[in-house]
């Protein structure tokens, strides 16, 4: 089953093709080569005679400068490649077949065989042939004998035969890569397609779950306030419909709770979270204050990985926030640096609701503490959270350990 980053990047590229700079290197080579064999003194072959002799081996310097210009563009254009060199064989065989000249030629007769069509490739067969069949019949034509006819045949037919196998052979491989990188892609958009619709009907379903649950709920409390607003003033009478009403809102908010969660259950990447730029707890601190929160702060200096940051600032961000929100103004940030991680503890004093009962814990808690603990359970910590009564203080306390990142041995780092 594909991944989800796989799935939104879709397919891999397939294997690069040559490219422009891979040619002009494989030309540059074979120049070098040539340029080298015939600054040695070697001559041509002696079993192919030459029109017109060359007085020195640079005159091949020429045909050998045609192919190689050829081969600058084989992999755009083979045909192209192919038809230079040719050509620059039948020139070099006027004045002596040279080596150098023939290694062009026959790394020509291999690009041809690996980059042209199977019908353009049975063409440069035939060409391959005709030139084979020309050497033999200008030896032959100039009064050598059978001998040097086959000698002269071999040394070009046998080369030119040689590319043409490896080339049919490296042309395989490419059409089964691009057969596997086909199917490969097939199955992926095919992945992405049952994905989307998986997708379609969760929707679906949380959208008609949603309108059953959230919906009713409020029907509810609509309905009970409707009705105690429709009559006389009576107060034991109105608590109760408040009551009914407060359940209600209570279920709806712990079944809006749930589908959040589900919403909300994927891993946490790692990899994303390099790339989230997540302020730092001094900067999360001196934020909230000009909100008026009175914030205690100790920060211990520490060095985490970026996932084990971004959870600690989230638990730092969520629960400073809930202090503002239903706390009495005031709130203590303590973060030190343990044996294996760190430790970051939030207190916050809660203010006293109007009729002295204490606040609803799904209110208090709210979404926010599943969302710090998943997230701190994500990077392997443990979080902790809860009311504590000291005399008349009644105070919230979140509690979380963090690890740090462990190290290629195993231990902390």
């Amino acid at each position: 089953m594909p991944s989800l980053r796989d799935l939104v990047s879709g397919p891999r590229p397939p294997r690069r093709a040559p490219t422009r700079r891979s040619d002009a290197v494989i030309a540059l080579s074979l120049f070098a080569v040539g340029l080298t064999i015939l600054s040695s003194g070697i001559g041509p072959f002696a079993e192919i005679p030459a029109l017109v002799p060359a007085t020195t081996p640079m005159w091949h310097l020429v045909p050998l400068a045609v192919g190689c210009a050829g081969v600058t563009v084989q992999s755009r254009t083979p045909v192209v490649a192919f038809v230079l060199a040719t050509v620059a064989l039948v020139a070099d065989v006027v004045i002596g077949l040279h080596m150098a000249v023939l290694g062009v030629w026959v790394n020509a007769v291999y690009a041809a065989g690996r980059h042209l069509s199977l019908s353009a490739r049975g063409a440069v067969r035939w060409v391959v042939g005709l030139v084979c069949a020309a050497v033999a019949a200008w030896v032959l034509a100039s009064g050598r004998g059978a001998g040097d006819a086959v000698l002269g045949t071999l040394q070009v037919g046998v080369f030119a035969a040689l590319a043409l196998w490896l080339s049919g052979d490296a042309r395989s491989g490419d059409d089964r890569a691009e057969r596997e990188r086909r199917r490969s892609a097939d199955e992926r958009r095919r992945a992405v397609a049952e994905q989307a619709e998986v997708l379609q009907h969760e929707r679906a379903r949380l959208a008609a779950q949603f309108h059953d649950t959230i919906s009713s709920n409020l029907s509810s409390i609509a309905l009970f306030t409707t009705a105690a607003l429709d009559r006389d003033p009576d107060t034991d009478r109105d608590r109760s419909v408040l009551h009914e009403a407060r359940r209600a809102a209570l279920d709806g908010l712990t079944d809006m709770r749930a589908l959040i969660d589900v919403l909300r259950s994927y891993d946490v990447d790692v990899d994303d979270a390099r790339d989230v730029e997540q302020p730092s707890l001094e900067e999360i601190v001196a934020g909230l204050e000009p909100a008026g929160l009175e914030v205690d702060a100790d920060l211990a200096t520490v060095e985490l990985g970026p996932a084990q940051e971004q959870a600690l600032a989230q638990v730092v961000k969520e629960s400073l926030t809930n202090a503002l929100k239903h706390g009495d103004g005031r709130a203590t940030v303590r973060l030190v640096s343990t044996g294996t991680g760190v430790r970051l503890t939030v207190s916050n004093g809660l203010a006293a609701c109007a009729d002295g009962d204490r606040r609803p814990p799904v209110i208090a808690g709210g979404i926010g503490l599943g969302s710090m603990a998943a997230r701190v359970s994500a990077v392997g910590g443990r979080f902790r959270s809860g009311e504590t009564e000291t005399g008349q203080e009644r105070r919230w306390s979140v509690d979380a350990e963090i690890p740090r990142v462990p190290s290629r041995d195993g231990g902390p780092r």
